[in-house]
Parts: structure tokens; C-alpha cells; sequence
């Protein structure tokens, strides 16, 4: 998982069956992300339209909270959990225990960072996605690189509209749900002297000299422009 969201990465490489025939094969590497009943404390939104909208989880150490960046619907994260009657989120402080956070007080960790229109971007911003720590050793144990694919799920649960508002739907509909994807191009350590400045803004650049992201494994995967792996479809 990136940067501080879990110690309970799930990655599970798999080979592509269209790779060519002699060749190493690219790597499909599964990864959760989102709300769940630690972080956050609710499910992800489907909205009516079927946008999926994953939740950033609430991390302390961010910059950003929710009323500073664009959910997929382009509202923002803290209108969408407004509409969804959501006023707290819910935070692990160690030892199995749990905090609750006033929404429109807490910071959320923007990372796989997919969508252009979340935030303000510079010229030539792609998608990225940081690692540290184990699940980066992981990562580059397994030899994962440019080509392989990161596919991003989460816990998701449809929503109705009601009033302006949005309510979710009964427990049944609950589903955990592929919602994005980053085909890697690069990987470069998190450094000054390697960062596009692009990638500068970041959690894991911003971030690199706090408690959580001084780690010699802080490492970013940037996105392709296009992707090779589906015709026409963006690298991310």
C-alpha cells in the first residue's frame, strides 16, 4: 500500500497471457485502497451514475484535507462525504485502537494520485503512486517495473440519491471493486535530484523529511502516458 495507509499490503503479481511468447511477461500487481473499517470508517461511494469514487484515507501528517481536492464526480471529497452524512472519519492510533477526526478537520493521504482534475497540476503531470518500507522491499524483490500494471481495489457500496443527499444501500449490495490502474513507466527513489518536478507536490516528495517518509525505500511509480497494455486507454 502506499506510504502510511496499511501494513497489510496486498500485492499479488501475475503474469499477462498476452506477453510475448520467451519473454519475462508483465506483472499484474493488485493493491487495496480506500475506506475501510479502520481507515476512514465507511465505504467508498457508486454513485447512482456509477461513478466510483475511492475515499482517501485520513492520514495526520498530510498537507491536504478534503475540501482541497476533486473526487472523479468533481465535487469535492468533503461535499461528497457532506452529502453522505458523514461528519467524522475514523483513524488506528495503534494497539488495535481507533480515533475519531471531524472531517472538515482532518488530512487525507492522496496516493494512488489518478485523476487529473483532483487538484491544480503542472505541465506534464501523469498519475503516480508512492511506496515505502516492506511493501516496497516487496515490490522490488519481485521486480516490478516498467510495464506492469498496479490494479487498484477497495470496499464499495452503491448509493441512492436522496434530496440532494446520498444514503447507502443495504449490506448485501457491499462488493469489493477493481476502480483504477497504473501502468508503471518509471520507478525512481524519492530524491531531488530524480523527482520530476511534476511529481513534486506528491505526499511522498512532500512529505520525505517527516517521521513516516524518511525512509531509504521511499520510492515512486509514474504512470505511462499511454498504455501498452489496453489500445487506447491512458497509462493511468
Amino acid at each position: 500500500m502506499a506510504g502510511p495507509a496499511r501494513t497489510t499490503a496486498d500485492h499479488r503479481p501475475g503474469v499477462d497471457a498476452s506477453a510475448p511468447a520467451g519473454g519475462v511477461g508483465r506483472r499484474l500487481v493488485l493493491s487495496r485502497k480506500g475506506w475501510d473499517s479502520g481507515f476512514g470508517g465507511r465505504l467508498s461511494p457508486v454513485l447512482p451514475d456509477g461513478t466510483m469514487i475511492s475515499l482517501p484515507i485520513p492520514y495526520e501528517e498530510s498537507d491536504l484535507n478534503y475540501s482541497q481536492c476533486r473526487a472523479p464526480n468533481g465535487q469535492t471529497y468533503l461535499e461528497v462525504l457532506t452529502r453522505l452524512g458523514i461528519d467524522h472519519v475514523r483513524r488506528p492510533v495503534g494497539g488495535g485502537r481507533t480515533t475519531r477526526i471531524a472531517v472538515a478537520e482532518a488530512a487525507m493521504h492522496l496516493d494512488p494520485d489518478l485523476y487529473a482534475d483532483a487538484r491544480p497540476r503542472p505541465k506534464g503531470w501523469r498519475p503516480l503512486f508512492g511506496q515505502i518500507g516492506l511493501s516496497q522491499v516487496h515490490l522490488a524483490n519481485q521486480a516490478v517495473g516498467p510495464g506492469d500494471v498496479f490494479l487498484y481495489f477497495g470496499w464499495f457500496s452503491p448509493v441512492d440519491d436522496l434530496n440532494g443527499g446520498l444514503r447507502y444501500r443495504r449490506k448485501a449490495d457491499r462488493v469489493q471493486a477493481l476502480f483504477g490502474w497504473l501502468e508503471i513507466a518509471d520507478v525512481i527513489a524519492v530524491d531531488d535530484a530524480l523527482t520530476p518536478s511534476w511529481a513534486r507536490d506528491h505526499p511522498h516528495v512532500v512529505g520525505r523529511d517527516r517521521p513516516t517518509f524518511r525512509d531509504r525505500h521511499n520510492t515512486l511509480y509514474l504512470a505511462a502516458e499511454r498504455s501498452t497494455f489496453v489500445s487506447g486507454f491512458p497509462g493511468g
